[in-house]
């Protein structure tokens, strides 16, 4: 594939953007990128273009580089453009240059897509296979740093396909076999901690709340090994928020809501890990009992980042609870927001029995 191929390939995310106008951009709002990354990545992973030629490795590199942002900024639509088509690309240089270079470029797009598979329902029998190619590509690179990331999408690829154990198990590897590389880097104790954070969150959906606070002090204690402040209270920050999860799969609102108090904002180093942050909060709010303080938060989540609510089940799944709630007529906008959000479908009639004190039933 050559340059101008590739980049045409590409364009559509401009238009995904909203950078066509009002038009363009109400017609991006009215998409569901949960549907079109589902869609596109299952083709590209499943089904990749026969036709397609190999890509240099710098407009590959160019390419994952912004795909990461847009991630990292909740630019959903936009990577639905432009995943599927870098995977289908970097799975053919691959295959025609297997090099180390890159098998580690390729090892970083199935890591991103596994995580951008992750935020998806639907997407369950898609991400192991995105996590299976991180980890091979990965062991081929040659690259320790790179094996251990591949090992925390396996082990929540795992997680997600209901064998916790099995990712407590891989993560707890990962740990162990990263350590005893020799290696002690700031990187080192980053990869270590944030695969302590997923065995971490595997024994809470086992239901496992001692050692999953064991392992998140090992977490919060690996992260106090780094020497720079601002690396060291960037990945304190993620245990912290990524304990606000575990306590919502453990049942303990309470601990949820106390645990998000204690997290730095400001430190959560990426759009997407504040989004992420915004949800948890909303999440443990609507199991502490506050529908109003839940409906808030996805708010405050939407404004931050408009792509993370529009694409994430999670959010689905807890606007289907709040279309549910006796206090969902007295919400601002809680009609609007759902049909933001896809999760407008068998829902409507909640609002409406709640109006009018019925009993409410969801589909």
């Amino acid at each position: 594939m050559d340059r101008r191929s590739f980049l045409t390939a590409t364009a559509g995310a401009v238009v995904a953007t909203g950078l066509g106008g009002p038009g363009a951009a109400h017609a991006a709002a009215a998409l569901d990128p949960a549907a079109l990354l589902e869609q596109r990545l299952a083709t590209a992973l499943l089904h990749p273009t026969a036709e397609t030629a190999p890509a240099s490795l710098s407009a590959l590199r160019r390419q994952f580089a912004m795909a990461s942002a847009e991630f990292a900024s909740c630019q959903y639509l936009s990577l639905a453009d432009r995943l599927p088509v870098l995977v289908t690309a970097v799975e053919h240089t691959t295959r025609e240059h297997g090099t180390a270079a890159t098998a580690a470029l390729a090892a970083q797009v199935y890591q991103l897509t596994a995580r951008v598979l992750g935020k998806l329902d639907v997407s369950a029998g898609l991400q192991p296979i995105a996590a299976d190619r991180a980890a091979r590509a990965a062991e081929n690179s040659g690259d320790d740093l790179l094996l251990a990331a591949a090992r925390e999408v396996v082990a929540s690829a795992a997680r997600r396909t209901h064998h916790p154990e099995q990712a407590q198990r891989i993560s707890l590897a990962a740990v162990e076999s990263l350590l005893h590389s020799g290696v002690r880097t700031a990187a080192t104790w980053r990869a270590a901690g944030m695969l302590y954070c997923g065995a971490g969150y595997a024994a809470a959906v086992r239901g496992d709340q001692a050692r999953s606070a064991e392992f998140y002090r090992e977490a919060a204690a690996t992260a106090e090994r780094i020497d720079d402040e601002p690396g060291r209270t960037r990945l304190l920050a993620h245990v912290r928020s990524h304990q606000i999860s575990a306590a919502h799969k453990l049942g303990d609102a309470v601990a949820a809501l106390e645990t998000a108090r204690t997290v730095p904002f400001a430190a959560l180093p990426t759009t997407e890990r504040q989004a992420r942050y915004l949800v948890d909060v909303a999440q443990a709010w609507a199991m502490f009992g506050n529908p109003d303080r839940a409906h808030t938060a996805l708010l405050a989540a939407e404004r931050l980042a408009p792509g993370e609510v529009r694409t994430r089940g999670a959010v689905r799944r807890l606007m289907g609870e709040l279309l549910a709630s006796p206090r969902a007529a007295a919400m601002p906008g809680i009609r609007a927001l759902a049909a933001r959000v896809h999760a407008t479908q068998g829902r409507s009639a909640a609002v409406d029995a709640n109006a009018a004190g019925g009993r409410v039933t969801t589909t």
